[in-house]
Protein backbone atom coordinates (compact mmCIF):
# COMPACT_ATOMS: atom_id res chain seq x y z
CA UNK A 1 0.00 0.00 0.00
CA UNK A 2 1.21 3.48 -0.75
CA UNK A 3 0.52 4.61 2.85
CA UNK A 4 1.74 3.46 6.21
CA UNK A 5 -0.64 4.37 8.99
CA UNK A 6 0.67 5.80 12.23
CA UNK A 7 -0.43 4.10 15.44
CA UNK A 8 -3.00 6.87 15.96
CA UNK A 9 -4.37 6.45 12.43
CA UNK A 10 -4.53 2.67 12.82
CA UNK A 11 -6.33 2.97 16.16
CA UNK A 12 -8.75 5.38 14.48
CA UNK A 13 -9.39 2.81 11.74
CA UNK A 14 -10.20 0.18 14.38
CA UNK A 15 -12.57 2.59 16.13
CA UNK A 16 -14.32 3.47 12.86
CA UNK A 17 -15.28 -0.16 12.18
CA UNK A 18 -16.08 -1.15 15.76
CA UNK A 19 -19.88 -1.11 15.30
CA UNK A 20 -19.90 -1.23 11.51
CA UNK A 21 -21.77 -4.36 10.36
CA UNK A 22 -20.18 -4.33 6.92
CA UNK A 23 -16.69 -4.71 8.37
CA UNK A 24 -17.25 -7.91 10.35
CA UNK A 25 -14.51 -9.68 8.38
CA UNK A 26 -12.07 -6.83 9.05
CA UNK A 27 -12.83 -7.02 12.78
CA UNK A 28 -12.26 -10.80 12.76
CA UNK A 29 -8.92 -10.27 11.06
CA UNK A 30 -7.86 -7.67 13.63
CA UNK A 31 -9.03 -9.85 16.53
CA UNK A 32 -6.96 -12.74 15.16
CA UNK A 33 -3.85 -10.61 15.68
CA UNK A 34 -3.35 -9.57 12.06
CA UNK A 35 -3.47 -6.02 10.77
CA UNK A 36 -6.66 -4.71 9.25
CA UNK A 37 -6.97 -5.30 5.52
CA UNK A 38 -5.17 -2.60 3.58
CA UNK A 39 -8.37 -1.36 1.91
CA UNK A 40 -9.91 -0.71 5.33
CA UNK A 41 -6.75 1.08 6.44
CA UNK A 42 -6.66 3.26 3.33
CA UNK A 43 -10.34 4.20 3.53
CA UNK A 44 -10.00 5.10 7.20
CA UNK A 45 -7.76 8.02 6.22
CA UNK A 46 -10.80 9.87 4.82
CA UNK A 47 -13.33 10.32 7.63
CA UNK A 48 -16.78 9.13 6.62
CA UNK A 49 -15.66 6.83 3.82
CA UNK A 50 -16.05 3.69 5.93
CA UNK A 51 -19.57 4.86 6.85
CA UNK A 52 -20.38 5.05 3.13
CA UNK A 53 -19.11 1.50 2.76
CA UNK A 54 -21.33 0.43 5.67
CA UNK A 55 -24.39 2.03 4.07
CA UNK A 56 -23.65 0.30 0.77
CA UNK A 57 -23.21 -2.94 2.66
CA UNK A 58 -26.57 -2.68 4.36
CA UNK A 59 -28.33 -2.17 1.02
CA UNK A 60 -26.24 -4.24 -1.40
CA UNK A 61 -23.48 -6.35 0.13
CA UNK A 62 -23.68 -8.28 2.38
CA UNK A 63 -27.30 -7.09 2.42
CA UNK A 64 -29.40 -7.13 -0.72
CA UNK A 65 -31.60 -9.62 -2.52
CA UNK A 66 -29.01 -11.45 -4.60
CA UNK A 67 -27.90 -14.92 -3.62
CA UNK A 68 -24.56 -14.52 -1.78
CA UNK A 69 -22.80 -16.94 -4.15
CA UNK A 70 -23.93 -14.96 -7.20
CA UNK A 71 -22.91 -11.68 -5.54
CA UNK A 72 -19.45 -13.11 -4.84
CA UNK A 73 -19.13 -14.44 -8.40
CA UNK A 74 -19.91 -10.96 -9.75
CA UNK A 75 -17.37 -9.37 -7.40
CA UNK A 76 -14.64 -11.86 -8.33
CA UNK A 77 -15.33 -11.65 -12.07
CA UNK A 78 -15.13 -7.84 -12.07
CA UNK A 79 -12.06 -7.84 -9.82
CA UNK A 80 -10.24 -10.32 -12.04
CA UNK A 81 -11.13 -8.30 -15.16
CA UNK A 82 -9.65 -5.23 -13.46
CA UNK A 83 -6.63 -7.10 -12.06
CA UNK A 84 -7.54 -6.08 -8.51
CA UNK A 85 -5.45 -8.46 -6.44
CA UNK A 86 -7.03 -7.33 -3.16
CA UNK A 87 -10.69 -7.80 -4.10
CA UNK A 88 -10.13 -10.96 -6.13
CA UNK A 89 -8.11 -12.45 -3.27
CA UNK A 90 -10.35 -11.68 -0.34
CA UNK A 91 -13.55 -12.55 -2.21
CA UNK A 92 -12.11 -15.81 -3.55
CA UNK A 93 -11.40 -16.72 0.06
CA UNK A 94 -14.96 -15.68 1.00
CA UNK A 95 -16.61 -17.81 -1.70
CA UNK A 96 -14.38 -20.82 -1.00
CA UNK A 97 -13.99 -20.71 2.80
CA UNK A 98 -17.19 -18.87 3.70
CA UNK A 99 -19.66 -20.24 1.14
CA UNK A 100 -18.13 -23.59 0.23
CA UNK A 101 -17.78 -23.06 -3.53
CA UNK A 102 -14.95 -24.88 -5.30
CA UNK A 103 -12.28 -22.35 -6.29
CA UNK A 104 -12.37 -23.57 -9.90
CA UNK A 105 -16.04 -22.50 -10.06
CA UNK A 106 -15.62 -19.06 -8.50
CA UNK A 107 -16.73 -17.25 -11.69
CA UNK A 108 -18.38 -20.14 -13.54
CA UNK A 109 -22.14 -19.83 -13.97
CA UNK A 110 -24.01 -22.90 -12.78
CA UNK A 111 -27.35 -22.00 -14.39
CA UNK A 112 -28.94 -19.62 -16.91
CA UNK A 113 -29.66 -17.07 -14.19
CA UNK A 114 -25.99 -16.81 -13.19
CA UNK A 115 -24.95 -16.87 -16.84
CA UNK A 116 -27.14 -13.84 -17.62
CA UNK A 117 -25.96 -11.92 -14.55
CA UNK A 118 -22.26 -12.59 -15.10
CA UNK A 119 -22.39 -11.75 -18.82
CA UNK A 120 -24.15 -8.49 -18.00
CA UNK A 121 -21.75 -7.57 -15.18
CA UNK A 122 -18.81 -8.25 -17.49
CA UNK A 123 -20.27 -5.98 -20.18
CA UNK A 124 -20.91 -3.23 -17.62
CA UNK A 125 -17.18 -3.41 -16.87
CA UNK A 126 -16.00 -3.57 -20.47
CA UNK A 127 -18.33 -0.91 -21.92
CA UNK A 128 -21.62 -0.03 -20.24
CA UNK A 129 -22.64 1.98 -23.30
CA UNK A 130 -22.73 -1.15 -25.45
CA UNK A 131 -25.08 -3.49 -23.63
CA UNK A 132 -27.12 -5.26 -26.31
CA UNK A 133 -30.90 -5.38 -25.89
CA UNK A 134 -30.73 -9.18 -26.11
CA UNK A 135 -28.39 -9.28 -23.12
CA UNK A 136 -30.68 -7.05 -21.08
CA UNK A 137 -33.73 -9.08 -22.13
CA UNK A 138 -31.98 -12.26 -20.94
CA UNK A 139 -31.36 -10.54 -17.63
CA UNK A 140 -35.04 -9.56 -17.35
CA UNK A 141 -36.02 -13.19 -17.95
CA UNK A 142 -34.35 -14.15 -14.67
CA UNK A 143 -34.32 -11.07 -12.42
CA UNK A 144 -36.69 -8.43 -11.12
CA UNK A 145 -36.01 -4.77 -11.87
CA UNK A 146 -34.76 -4.34 -8.30
CA UNK A 147 -32.34 -7.24 -8.71
CA UNK A 148 -31.09 -5.83 -12.03
CA UNK A 149 -30.38 -2.52 -10.33
CA UNK A 150 -28.52 -4.43 -7.61
CA UNK A 151 -26.45 -6.38 -10.18
CA UNK A 152 -25.67 -3.13 -12.01
CA UNK A 153 -24.63 -1.42 -8.79
CA UNK A 154 -22.49 -4.40 -7.77
CA UNK A 155 -20.61 -4.30 -11.05
CA UNK A 156 -20.26 -0.52 -11.04
CA UNK A 157 -19.23 -0.27 -7.40
CA UNK A 158 -16.67 -3.04 -7.77
CA UNK A 159 -15.15 -1.16 -10.69
CA UNK A 160 -14.80 1.84 -8.36
CA UNK A 161 -13.27 -0.20 -5.53
CA UNK A 162 -10.92 -2.04 -7.88
CA UNK A 163 -9.59 1.25 -9.21
CA UNK A 164 -9.26 2.65 -5.69
CA UNK A 165 -7.25 -0.39 -4.59
CA UNK A 166 -5.14 -0.58 -7.73
CA UNK A 167 -4.24 3.13 -7.66
CA UNK A 168 -3.18 2.93 -4.01
CA UNK A 169 -1.45 -0.45 -4.46
CA UNK A 170 -3.68 -2.03 -1.86
CA UNK A 171 -2.84 -5.72 -1.66
CA UNK A 172 -4.40 -8.78 -0.14
CA UNK A 173 -2.07 -10.56 2.23
CA UNK A 174 -4.05 -13.77 2.73
CA UNK A 175 -5.56 -12.34 5.87
CA UNK A 176 -9.06 -13.79 5.51
CA UNK A 177 -9.96 -15.53 8.78
CA UNK A 178 -10.75 -19.23 8.81
CA UNK A 179 -14.44 -19.82 9.50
Amino acid sequence: MRFELTKEQYDSALAQIEDNASFETSRKIAKSGKRLPEMTQAMSLKPGLLNIMDNVGRVIYPGGKLDPVLAEKIIILISELNSCQFCAGIHTDEIVKGLGVNSSEKTTPTNDREKAALAYAKQVTIDANKIPDEMFDALKDHFSDEEIVEITFHASFMNCLNRFNNALRVTYNDDYPES
